[in-house]
């Protein structure tokens, strides 16, 4: 049961029932995303109130609809719910939900990459980005790219990852995933 919990929870689009104590099973873990964005989304709450179970019902639902993702997307996801059913979403609000994906996906991703480029239709000249920590002892970084020109985004949002001994320049040159 808690396989297919965790399954809704990260992808909404997935067929799975859920009833009865697998419920419940559900909003606990929602809880385990919705406390970390209220800390690290400054003015989150004035926009959503992510502790009404009506308005985390209306995301989850968007999400389902949409097959927006809940993993390291998660800040991704819930800027563009949030650009859909509010429109005026505040710029550092907005970068805040990026750097917050960004630096989930330090955590999530086990690959050879060492760093992700998150680029936004909102602002293309602007690129929110994180490392991962090459030392234990260390914080990974989590930072914002300022662009001489536009990166072209298609689809709202679209993100890179690269490796240590990548440029830049090639980097901003690769075909970019749309999230």
């Amino acid at each position: 049961m808690i396989s297919e919990v965790c399954r809704a929870l990260a992808d909404p689009a997935a067929p799975v029932p859920v009833c009865g104590r697998a419920r419940g099973y559900l909003a606990l873990l929602a809880c385990a995303w919705r406390d970390p964005v209220v800390a690290a989304v400054p003015g989150i709450s004035d926009l959503m109130d992510l502790a009404d179970e009506k308005a985390w019902a209306g995301f989850l639902g968007w999400c389902r609809l949409r097959r927006a993702m809940l993993d390291w997307r998660f800040g991704v996801s819930l800027l563009a719910y949030l650009l859909s059913e509010y429109r005026a979403v505040p710029a550092s609000l907005a970068e805040h939900l990026l750097l917050f994906a960004c630096s989930q996906w330090t955590y999530s991703d086990k690959g050879p990459h060492h760093g992700i480029l998150i680029a936004s239709s909102l602002d293309s000249r602007r690129l929110c980005a994180a490392e991962k920590s090459t030392d234990a002892r260390l914080e990974r970084e989590v930072f914002v790219l300022s662009l001489d020109s536009d990166v072209e985004v298609t689809g709202g949002f679209a993100y890179a990852t690269y490796r240590r001994d990548d440029d830049l320049p090639s980097v901003l040159q690769r075909d970019w995933t749309a999230l």
